[in-house]
């Protein structure tokens, strides 16, 4: 099966397949999901505000007019580098045209789609979990093993230091949801700005 963790999303930015020609990323926690794609997408791209090398389209319009995927995919960009085309929404419209798309696919353009939750009945999600040039990642809401994987990566990065029991305090508060969780936490970051280190206490 042609699917990737998330926690693998990093190592797959580092060091990225060529093969992969396109990348859905579904789920319940759409803070996750678009932090992903984001991440994949400015690892393709560089930035993700680049107007040449990052298109974004979503499945209403790719409904209208499924060859406008392909077209994208196969543009090449005015300023060199690759190119991201990054889908929102993706649903029926995205179906259609990305499974014409990845039956030719033949750029270095990287397709990254976002969507919600999928069955295991679900086509699309079927169409990347099979795909020998396409990656499906699911993105399920934190347990609170990942949470705690989160919320010390991101303190971290943030260079505070948090004793035990406010860690863990910390994340029974926070809850599951990814995207509510780097808004509480970059919250306690601007609280403690001026500090090298915040040592934080329950």
């Amino acid at each position: 099966m042609a699917v990737l963790k998330a926690t693998e999303v990093d190592r797959f930015v580092a060091r990225p397949d060529p093969a992969i020609k396109a990348i859905l990323i579904y789920g319940p926690d759409t803070g996750a999901i678009n932090e992903y794609a984001r991440k994949i997408v400015s690892g393709v791209a560089g930035n993700l505000d680049d107007p040449f090398n990052v298109v974004r389209l979503n499945d209403q319009a790719l409904g209208d007019d499924a060859q406008r995927l392909a077209d994208e995919a196969q543009s090449i960009s005015m300023m060199g580098g690759r190119r991201a085309i990054w889908v929102s929404g993706a649903g029926a419209g995205f179906q259609k045209a990305v499974t014409s798309y990845l039956a030719v696919a033949d750029t270095d353009s990287l397709i990254v789609a976002e969507a919600g939750e999928l069955p295991k009945s679900s086509k699309l999600r079927a169409l990347f979990e099979k795909s020998s040039n396409a990656l499906a990642v699911p993105c399920y809401l934190d347990t609170r093993e990942s949470l705690h994987q989160v919320v010390g990566k991101a303190l971290a990065d943030y260079k505070l230091q948090i004793t035990p029991g406010a860690h863990h305090r910390l994340c029974e508060i926070l809850g599951s949801d990814r995207q509510m969780t780097r808004s509480e936490l970059e919250k306690l970051a601007l609280y403690c700005a001026g500090h090298d280190t915040c040592l934080l206490y329950t």
